[in-house]
């Protein structure tokens, strides 16, 4: 009866461990979800305390609307979260390329306090440097596993289309207060 109740004991712990590492459809489930909970708290917390620092799309004309962002958000932080549940599974590789997609939903949790806080010439190259870490993480999940990268792919288009708008804003008229193009002179 004791080696039955220690095997029932460690079986239990097995089947309530909260895990990227599950197989099963619970572990898949909580690896989306749980991302998504985080940027959900964070953000809610720091609009609650008034520390959200303001959008860049009230300061800059032609830029991604604010909630367009964080749509975009909301749909890729689960998508990460899978692909970390896909990645995580598998061994060595996977434990490095795990680490990258933590490093992708760590930086996205600190995107709006960090672009916020920048001017919109700087806030464009944290965008291009968002990219970047878009494509170490596809390109390290992709010898993983390969199939995660179909869940991280959509953030480079999303992230680079915040790029490229950011861009065309810049383009339209906005520099660096250090300096004034032709638009501005003539105000």
């Amino acid at each position: 009866m004791a080696g039955k109740m220690a095997s029932l004991s460690i079986h239990q712990t097995d089947d309530f461990a909260v895990t990227e590492r599950r197989s099963d459809l619970a572990g898949l489930a909580m690896s989306a979800v749980l991302p998504l909970a985080a940027v959900m708290v964070l953000n809610g917390m720091a609009i609650a305390t008034g520390t959200m620092l303001p959008e860049l799309g009230t300061r800059l004309p032609n830029w991604m609307p604010g909630w367009a962002a964080a749509l975009g958000f909301l749909v890729i932080y689960p998508m990460w979260g899978i692909a970390h549940w896909l990645v995580a599974r598998e061994g060595e590789k996977g434990r490095v390329a795990s680490r990258w997609l933590l490093g992708l939903i760590t930086a996205g949790l600190a995107y709006p306090f960090v672009i916020g806080a920048l001017d919109p010439f700087m806030a464009v190259w944290a965008n291009v440097g968002m990219v970047l870490l878009v494509v170490a993480a596809i390109a390290n999940a992709g010898r993983a596993a390969p199939r995660a990268v179909y869940w991280i792919a959509p953030s480079l288009f999303f992230m680079g289309g915040l790029a490229l708008s950011g861009f065309a804003a810049i383009a339209a008229g906005w520099s660096p207060g250090f300096f004034t193009n032709q638009n501005q002179a003539a105000l």
